[in-house]
């Protein structure tokens, strides 16, 4: 020895090398645990695992006493009555279960799903769920519009929204790193009961309708209410990162309801019917 403190800094680099090197080769060979690390989440009524994203968020909220039930009606056996609520944002403290938005699951859900996953007796009605949800992703779709209203991303108007594609087009916009650099980025909110005619014949519409980069969502009094104006039929989303997110958001709520016509709303009738048939044996 000569009286020095050895220098191990590179015995630990190598280490630390090997360990990354080490979960990297474990992630590749098992992805499931890749998506676990991602935070996965499993589907209460499929089984099946996905992301986060992918599913809307329930939370069992107990009632106070005189409360007013707003939302699908539970209850809980040994417990305060309670609630299913949907959790948008994703944000509600407590334990949560994950579903995917579409009426098959939400059937298994209240079937038993439900139930399992917050260790009570959850009694829910699937089509009620599914307007629940729906309402909730309309309620954040219009905060999205807001948010991309104040932060100068959103066009109104069809002469406007026209005349927006048609610069995208033509390549005169898309410098801001927030904006879609392609036309093919930009949302384009039509309202249900917009006249066809005069607007959706347009061809920067038609063309955004054809390409499905246009959702048909609300009315043009709502929209109109929305930001404040009279009536409103197109708006256009141009912030990326907003336009991505209104997509998804709304994607979750068209795809959670029922049909009047759906197998599923049958099997949750069927299922009502056998429900009371029973009650009524014992």
């Amino acid at each position: 020895m000569n009286g020095r403190i050895p220098d191990t800094r590179g015995d630990t680099n190598r280490a630390r090398h090997r360990g990354r090197i080490h979960k990297s080769r474990m992630t590749r060979a098992n992805p499931q645990r890749a998506l676990g690390k991602a935070h996965g989440r499993t589907c209460v009524g499929c089984g099946e695992k996905d992301s986060a994203s992918a599913f809307v968020r329930l939370v069992l909220v107990s009632l106070g006493a005189g409360e007013v039930v707003d939302a699908t009606p539970t209850s809980s056996e040994g417990g305060p009555p309670a609630r299913v609520v949907v959790d948008v944002g994703r944000s509600s403290f407590g334990h949560g279960a994950h579903v995917h938005a579409r009426p098959a699951c939400l059937v298994k859900a209240c079937k038993g799903g439900l139930s399992r996953a917050f260790k009570t007796r959850v009694v829910a009605d699937a089509v009620e769920l599914g307007t629940e949800i729906a309402a909730g992703m309309d309620r954040r779709l219009e905060g999205l519009l807001l948010a991309a209203r104040r932060s100068g991303n959103l066009t109104y108007g069809a002469d406007a929204v026209c005349e927006l594609l048609e610069q995208f087009e033509s390549g005169q916009r898309g410098r801001d790193e927030n904006v879609p650099q392609k036309g093919k980025d930009v949302v384009v909110v039509v309202a249900r009961d917009a006249d066809g005619s005069k607007v959706v014949s347009r061809r920067p519409i038609a063309e955004a309708i054809a390409s499905g980069r246009a959702i048909a969502w609300g009315t043009k009094d709502g929209v109109g209410r929305l930001l404040g104006r009279e009536e409103v039929a197109l708006v256009a989303v141009t912030s990326a990162s907003i336009a991505s997110e209104l997509r998804a958001v709304f994607a979750q709520g068209d795809a959670c309801r029922f049909s009047e016509n759906s197998s599923e709303r049958r099997a949750v009738a069927g299922l009502g019917r056998v429900s009371a048939a029973t009650s009524e044996g014992r």
